[in-house]
């Protein structure tokens, strides 16, 4: 039987469930056990515009608890932490969707060191991305990467920028990395394919803040032009902040972004 964990069951997770069961359904797996960790409820703000997959009769029921009756699965009322990840040891491959990069990390390490599958689906606003964890990397490659940072470490995000909330803007980034996650990454994880990129992010905004951004940003520690952006995941409530690398003196800092503009 193959066991599956669905970590995180807001605004990427809720429609990940949907996706793989239809996929499950459709492909006749066979007998699957899937369990869904979260222990938040569902609130007002998680039924607007239907950016999560809920509806008002699902109001301040347990996420995951609600997720699991409809689509016929397990559930546990938990957040994934240091004292209970070790629950996780008997799933075959996990599915992680969270906007907590302290719980974020603590998962990727657990995977890591146990060679488990994961899959991490992440999105804010109109920016999405996925990680399909290397067994061949070190895991000091992915703390450098994604994890270095005391304040992004520190920082709790959101599939919604809190700008395009109180604007009624809001962006469906996580029902798109939620369906491409299901029927592309892992679709090829059950065939037992390889994906053509391991690590891969899109945003369908700033076309022309973007250029701007990479061509007159230097690094404050030495003042060289020659940086890398290496990320664009993290945010300040409805600031976007790009984390920079730079190739010289091979520090890495942030720039914060308070206004942009969407390119239709």
């Amino acid at each position: 039987m193959k066991k599956i964990a669905i970590i995180g069951a807001g605004g990427i997770n809720s429609w990940t469930i949907k996706f793989l069961d239809e996929l499950l359904k459709k492909l006749d797996i066979g007998e699957t056990m899937i369990t869904i960790y979260d222990n938040d409820i569902v609130e007002d703000k998680n039924i607007l515009n239907q950016n999560q997959n809920f509806t008002p009769e699902d109001l301040m029921e347990q996420k995951a608890e609600s997720l699991a009756k409809r689509y016929n699965t397990f559930f546990k009322n938990v957040f994934i932490t240091e004292e209970n990840v070790s629950d996780l040891g008997h799933f075959d491959e996990i599915i992680l969707g969270v906007d907590n990069n302290k719980t974020r990390k603590i998962i990727y390490e657990y995977c890591h060191k146990e060679n488990i599958y994961l899959l991490d689906l992440k999105a804010q606003g109109t920016q999405i991305g996925f990680c399909v964890l290397d067994h061949s990397k070190t895991f000091d490659y992915y703390v450098e990467k994604y994890f270095s940072s005391e304040e992004v470490m520190g920082r709790k995000g959101s599939c919604q920028l809190k700008h395009d909330v109180e604007n009624n803007h809001i962006e469906m980034g996580n029902y798109i990395i939620a369906c491409f996650g299901i029927n592309s990454c892992y679709l090829k994880q059950l065939r037992k394919e390889k994906l053509s990129t391991l690590e891969w992010r899109f945003a369908y905004w700033g076309v022309r803040m973007r250029k701007k951004r990479i061509f007159n940003k230097k690094c404050p520690h030495c003042n060289s032009f020659n940086i890398e952006e290496i990320d664009t995941f993290n945010t300040c409530e409805d600031t976007p902040v790009f984390h920079y690398n730079c190739r010289k003196c091979k520090k890495q800092f942030n720039v914060y972004v308070e206004h942009y503009t969407k390119v239709e």
